[in-house]
């Protein structure tokens, strides 16, 4: 059986013999730091890491599609994969983040973003929307014991993030109003990159 060294090895050389000059995407986050630009890039349902290093890219903007020179690369310590910046330029603007945007605005034209109700009386009842496996349920639960919450918890497992996402949190709200005395809904989620947020259908036919 081959043993780690060997295996790193192979996989390193097939990684380098990825002769890909040059590729074209939408960047959809960018962080500078330390002097070096980390970047992530979309192009239809692909993404790809890229590193300019020693490289900052101040000009360069979340929404913007760029041409990246470079080269395929891996980081030998974890083995992440990612396009070594050597130039980048700006080639026009991109469609992702303009489709969030957009439904952003659809939320607020809609008025999702204002229907507040007071709570008006003592919440006992909680009802929790969010992935069981999830960090955020954890910081909820460790937040109630803190606090000295009382009360009755129920917790609907629910996928957070991805294309089935949307009907899954919809389905568990409706759940808790037709099938649950509750006084409070929360509907959480853990940290995560812009990407991990879209939903691929349009939430309002789920509602």
């Amino acid at each position: 059986m081959n043993n780690i060294r060997e295996i790193n090895e192979r996989i390193i050389r097939c990684v380098s013999e990825i002769k890909e000059g040059e590729i074209k995407g939408e960047v959809i986050s960018i962080k500078v730091s330390n002097r070096h630009t980390y970047m992530t890039i979309k192009e239809g349902e692909y993404n790809m890491q890229c590193i300019g290093w020693s490289r900052i890219y101040e000009d360069i903007r979340e929404g913007d599609r760029v041409e990246i020179k470079g080269r395929v690369n891996i980081l030998r310590n974890n083995f992440t994969i990612y396009y070594k910046i050597e130039d980048m330029r700006k080639i026009g603007t991109g469609e992702y983040l303009q489709e969030i945007e957009k439904n952003r605005r659809k939320i607020e034209e809609l008025g999702w973003d204002k229907k507040r109700r007071r709570i008006e009386r003592f919440i006992y009842n909680i009802g929790i929307i969010t992935a069981i496996e999830g960090a955020a349920i954890q910081d909820i639960i460790q937040a109630f014991r803190l606090d000295g919450v009382i009360g009755r918890v129920r917790i609907r497992n629910t996928i957070v993030q991805g294309k089935n996402s949307a009907m899954s949190i919809v389905n568990n709200i409706r759940y808790f109003n037709e099938e649950e005395e509750i006084d409070v809904v929360i509907i959480t989620r853990g940290g995560g990159a812009m990407e991990d947020l879209k939903l691929h259908r349009s939430t309002t036919d789920c509602v």
